[in-house]
């Protein structure tokens, strides 16, 4: 019989070679392309419904992370053992896959990363170049490369950098205009990332 590899095994860091993040665990249990293995009411272990929602897996990733990240090294033990004894009734434990179909969640999310890029306006590529070049010297580090992922922080970051540049030359924006600005000034970075890279 193959061997069932859940959720919990991988946030565990058990499976490291292919699991780097909880960003990239999310992202693959998020794709529903990606099938996964779950435990029914009888104790088998089946091919999970695709079209159930895996939100509540999704929080479940969530607060056992948040829960890690409060507790001391004695108090994550003492969690674990009740977490683990009560596995049966615990989505992180009844969900996941064989491990001959462990997915390799770095792959994944550079696949899901490179959906979210959008090609450039030909016409506009040199404004929204100026832009990213304004967000990255107003912009942190950490908040630069966070807008150029599509993460919240940085996208509140860079929202919030081109609403004061905006006011300074007493202009406005309405909402829409603004996130569709954002959006290629992202992919412009994203970009820019890329060919950074190469030449290093």
């Amino acid at each position: 019989m193959n061997e069932f590899i859940s959720v919990y095994d991988v946030l565990l860091d058990i499976y490291k070679d292919k699991y780097t993040g909880l960003k990239e665990l999310a992202t693959a249990v998020e794709d529903t392309n990606i099938p996964m293995r779950c435990l029914d009411q009888l104790g088998r272990y089946i091919t999970a419904d695709e079209s159930e929602d895996r939100k509540p897996i999704i929080a479940a990733i969530i607060s056992l992370s948040k829960r890690f990240a409060d507790y001391d090294a004695e108090d994550v033990d003492e969690y674990i053992f009740h977490f683990e004894a009560d596995s049966s009734n615990n989505l992180l434990c009844r969900y996941g896959w064989e491990a001959k179909s462990l997915p390799d969640f770095t792959a994944i999310h550079e696949a899901f990363l490179g959906k979210k890029e959008k090609k450039l306006p030909k016409a506009s590529a040199k404004v929204y170049g100026m832009i990213a070049g304004y967000l990255k010297l107003h912009l942190s580090p950490s908040d630069y490369l966070d807008f150029s992922g599509g993460y919240a922080p940085g996208n509140k970051a860079a929202r919030a950098a081109l609403k004061a540049l905006l006011t300074q030359v007493n202009e406005t924006i309405s909402p829409k205009p603004l996130s569709d600005t954002l959006d290629h000034t992202r992919a412009f970075a994203i970009m820019a990332i890329k060919e950074a890279k190469k030449e290093l």
